[in-house]
């Protein structure tokens, strides 16, 4: 028991180490451009893990729902699971990248003054990585979708492979 819970739990263990490695290559990134730019990320970075903090009920979700149906050897249902959770991750989180990209300036607005030099950097930040957070959830309800079926691996792949 001791042995399949360290190989489950060591790839997992890495892939979180590299989405904090991303946020802190991010922030060395920004710190060869000025300081206003290292502020704005850092006002930018807590709104988006607040979201992403939110809605990560859909990759655990489905990282049960499909270790469940393998465990009751009903590989369609896995499937069947796999796909919804595909589906409802796009349309959600589509809709967080729009309403992201569309309020940028009311959420940061909340923090700073937008017409600001920090606010109006924090703004393009987060207007930039909100975008992409449709298809940083598609990602991450992937690799909780394999880590369901007992693959950490190959999530640990392509994780390895995104940084």
């Amino acid at each position: 028991m001791r042995k399949e819970l360290l190989q489950l739990a060591w790839p997992i263990i890495i892939q979180n180490i590299l989405m904090i490695t991303t946020l802190i290559v991010d922030t060395i990134m920004l710190g060869y451009y000025s300081q206003t730019s290292q502020a704005a990320a850092g006002l930018s970075t807590p709104i988006n893990l607040s979201v992403r903090l939110v809605l990560m009920c859909i990759p655990i979700t489905a990282t049960a729902m499909v270790a469940r149906a393998i465990g009751e050897a009903n590989r369609e249902k896995a499937s069947s699971n796999a796909a919804m959770a595909l589906l409802v991750g796009l349309l959600l989180g589509g809709a967080v990248s729009l309403a992201g990209v569309t309020g940028a300036k009311l959420l940061v607005g909340f923090f700073v003054p937008v017409n600001e030099p920090l606010g109006q950097e924090a703004v393009i930040y987060l207007t930039i990585t909100v975008s992409a957070f449709v298809l940083n959830y598609i990602f991450l309800i992937g690799t909780a979708i394999l880590r369901g079926s007992g693959d950490t691996i190959t999530a640990l792949f392509f994780s390895m492979f995104s940084n």
